[in-house]
């Protein structure tokens, strides 16, 4: 599995995708110009490893109700 600080470096080299920092260290990502009301494509990325990335047009991964992946779920 890819560190954090990797996960973030691949994430970090899409301009178009914002870096905003939650709490306990987690960060999410934002695509402000979505035409969907949904602008999070990365949510809760935690220096664990964890998070979860929008997959609501993915087929073959399960979603949750928010139409996310966990990361661990993604191969």
């Amino acid at each position: 599995m890819l560190s954090f600080d990797e996960k973030l470096a691949i994430i970090s080299s899409f301009p178009e995708l914002h870096r905003k920092d939650v709490s306990l260290g987690r960060v999410n990502f934002h695509y402000e110009e979505s035409v969907y009301d949904k602008t999070v494509v990365v949510h809760h990325l935690h220096p664990n490893g964890n998070g979860f990335v929008y997959g609501g047009f993915l087929k073959g991964y399960e979603t949750n109700d928010k139409g996310l992946v966990n990361i661990r779920d993604i191969q």
